[in-house]
């Protein structure tokens, strides 16, 4: 009796043993299941941000191919670890350095306003050389004006004097005309008064041709005059 007592008592206890095991079983399944569960639910949580970080990195591939790589590599530590706290930790890290690159964007921005001020302004100062040299033209354009104005002023003074000399030697000419006329006039006059003595008809033919000669020398003078006025 006892051992079928024993053997009722070891059935038992393998009984307990084994719905313990079952239990244990189940227990550790549905530990499993919880975890899985869990698991899925952070793999869920993680393929969101794992997109988010996707997007990242492509817009961060256009610039740079060695971002994509570390954070690819950030993301495959994330997966394996898949810690909340890592995530957050590479989130700011991610954040900083997104904040860094925006920095860096900003100032490569500020230069490069900068260096398009500093070109308008360039740009302003020869624009005003331009019209510093267009006015310097502009001014010896108006000189050379002058120049030639005067130039042609005192050709028109050197030819008005060229006008005066050859008006003052046609002047003299008339001058030395008319006193070689009267040189000749004396010179008939005293032929007159020599033939006079003779007393004939011949004085007053030589008189008459003295007067016409007068008249002729007096014509030629006056169309002298008129030529030279």
């Amino acid at each position: 009796m006892m051992e079928l007592n024993d053997g009722t008592d070891m059935m038992k206890l393998m009984m307990e043993l084994n719905d313990g095991a079952d239990m244990m079983e189940q227990n550790d399944r549905a530990d499993r299941m919880l975890l899985n569960d869990r698991a899925n639910m952070m793999e869920l949580n993680d393929r969101p941000d794992m997109m988010e970080l996707n997007d990242r990195t492509d817009m961060m591939e256009l610039n740079d191919g060695a971002d994509m790589r570390e954070l690819n590599d950030g993301a495959d530590m994330m997966e394996l670890n898949e810690g909340a706290d890592l995530m957050e930790l590479n989130d700011k890290a991610n954040m900083m350095e997104l904040n860094d690159r925006v920095d860096m964007m900003e100032l490569n921005e500020g230069a490069g306003k900068m260096e398009m001020n500093d070109r308008a302004d360039m740009m302003e100062v020869n624009d005003r050389a331009d019209m510093m040299g267009l006015n310097d033209r502009a001014d010896m354009m108006e000189l050379n004006d002058r120049a030639d104005m005067m130039e042609l002023n005192d050709g028109a003074d050197l030819m008005e004097l060229n006008d005066r000399a050859e008006m003052m030697e046609l002047n003299d000419r008339a001058d030395m005309m008319e006193l070689n006329h009267r040189a000749d006039m004396m010179e008939l006059n005293d032929r007159v008064d020599t033939m006079e003595l003779n007393d004939g008809p011949d004085m007053m033919d030589l008189n008459d041709r003295a007067v016409m000669m007068e008249l002729n020398d007096r014509a030629d003078m006056m169309e002298l005059n008129d030529r030279a006025a």
